[in-house]
């Protein structure tokens, strides 16, 4: 994965497949989109390359409901107190999803 530091704190996150953004706030991290699922450790050693800590991400953007834009939703946001912004047209599938996956991980699946 490379990393792109786009002036003053917003980092360019590029995956294999697809990419996020990262914007590197004092008050806490934003992450734009999640990536596809499997994508949250990638995302963790990108956060922690900064110097920063995943648990200090405050807020998750999904810009729209794409695997490669919301698989990881639900395990960045079990890192802390995350705030998911999405659309509300979005917002319903995107929270089946979570759930989904969320109840999948518990069962070890």
């Amino acid at each position: 994965m490379d990393i792109m530091r786009l002036p003053p704190r917003l980092h360019h996150l590029r995956f294999p497949v697809g990419h996020a953004y990262l914007w590197d706030a004092p008050e806490g991290l934003t992450l734009i989109d999640s990536g596809l699922p499997g994508s949250a450790d990638l995302i963790a050693e990108a956060i922690r390359s900064l110097g920063r800590d995943p648990g200090e991400l405050r807020r998750l953007v999904l810009t729209h409901f794409h695997e490669d834009h919301v698989g990881s939703a639900a395990d960045v946001t079990a890192w802390g107190d995350v705030e998911v912004l999405a659309h509300r047209a979005d917002a319903p599938v995107t929270e089946d999803a979570s759930a989904q996956l969320r109840e999948a991980a518990s069962r070890g699946a």
